[in-house]
């Protein structure tokens, strides 16, 4: 009987549906032996706790793992496919070869053109550097920062400058600004030389690229789809299923 089944889910005599599942890992009944008609993955980033310049946070991402269906190695990504805290991300369409990064990453090392302006909050003083790469925050005047920073715990739109902290800046243009210790512009640059800092930002503008496309196969009579990623990335998945 369970030979006759598979059978006919091969021979495509029964009724076909499509269903659609979206989560870290997918689990989708009734699949036939056929490749997904769509598969999406959906960058995650994150960071475990509030990161200050002595004590430094490591941003993890969704990078270089492989899918598999029922256990079975379908293809291998080695793209890093990131996010923000405010939803933003970056998304890979596996079957097309499609990738579109929202989210872009930097290294400040002391080598951009920081200047000091005259913002001082206790001990620290301000400084920022133009950044036309970075999108916007949503109004004038704003000084926030939807995203990540491995020495900065990031400014909200609702809160004052504290100290130690990092901005973005609506003027209209574009500044990253850092509060720091630091006894002028000079100085900070060579402590970021010693301390290089990565931020994870909103791209201004999208940047949209096309790699190898790939199959990743659905099974008779369930299905199971997962990465090996240590950060998962979401995935959204569409297949053909057996009409019920």
């Amino acid at each position: 009987m369970n030979n006759l089944m598979m059978m006919l889910a091969n021979n495509h005599t029964r009724t076909q549906d499509t269903s659609t599942s979206i989560a870290d890992s997918v689990t989708i009944n009734h699949t036939v032996n056929a490749p997904c008609i769509i598969l999406k993955l959906y960058g995650k980033s994150v960071q475990s706790g509030t990161p200050t310049p002595t004590v430094p946070i490591t941003i993890n991402s969704s990078n270089n793992f492989d899918i598999t269906s029922n256990g079975n190695t379908e293809t291998h990504i080695s793209q890093t496919l990131r996010s923000l805290p405010n939803g933003a991300h970056d998304t890979l369409i596996v079957t097309t070869g499609q990738l579109t990064q929202n989210v872009g990453i930097l290294t400040l090392n002391g080598s951009e053109s920081w200047s000091q302006t005259g913002g001082i909050a206790g001990t620290t003083r301000e400084f920022q550097v133009f950044n036309n790469q970075i999108k916007q925050p949503p109004s004038s005047g704003a000084i926030v920062f939807n995203g990540y920073c491995s020495h900065f715990p990031a400014k909200s739109p609702d809160a004052s400058w504290g100290t130690d902290a990092i901005g973005i800046t609506y003027i209209p243009d574009r500044y990253i600004r850092i509060r720091h210790t630091s006894a002028n512009a000079t100085a900070f640059k060579a402590w970021l030389a010693s301390n290089p800092v990565t931020i994870v930002f909103e791209l201004a503008t999208p940047a949209v690229s096309s790699i190898t496309p790939a199959q990743v196969n659905t099974y008779y009579p369930q299905t199971i789809i997962t990465t090996t990623a240590t950060t998962k990335p979401t995935l959204e998945v569409t297949a053909k299923v057996l009409g019920v």
